[in-house]
């Protein structure tokens, strides 16, 4: 990893402050936790109780508190509704614990 170590831990001025990953399996797992480690804001929207739901529940609970030790917003449970842009935003919309959220507002 030659070039990394100076490089340093932040994202680069091109890097979106928050970003949020669609499905809780090992492919959305660990692209939010590079995108937390990459020093944006990674939130993960999965539509069942729990993260990688093919594992035993004990796996779960554990990738989950990595997860969180990273900095990413697990919302389980939740569903993507619609992505679109409005004013200039990019908009996320989530329903999650019977409630509309935007998840994701940031300029184009």
């Amino acid at each position: 990893r030659p070039g990394l170590e100076r490089a340093g831990p932040d994202c680069p001025s091109t890097c979106p402050p928050g970003l949020g990953v669609i499905g809780g399996g090992p492919s959305g797992v660990g692209m939010a936790q590079a995108v937390a480690r990459l020093g944006s804001q990674g939130t993960l929207i999965q539509r069942s109780g729990r993260l990688v739901p093919k594992e035993e529940p004990e796996v779960s609970e554990a990738v989950a508190k990595i997860l969180r030790q990273d900095g990413v917003e697990i919302l389980t449970g939740s569903k993507a509704q619609k992505v679109f842009t409005q004013d200039g935003k990019k908009i996320l919309q989530v329903k999650y614990r019977q409630a509309i959220e935007i998840l994701w507002n940031q300029r184009m």
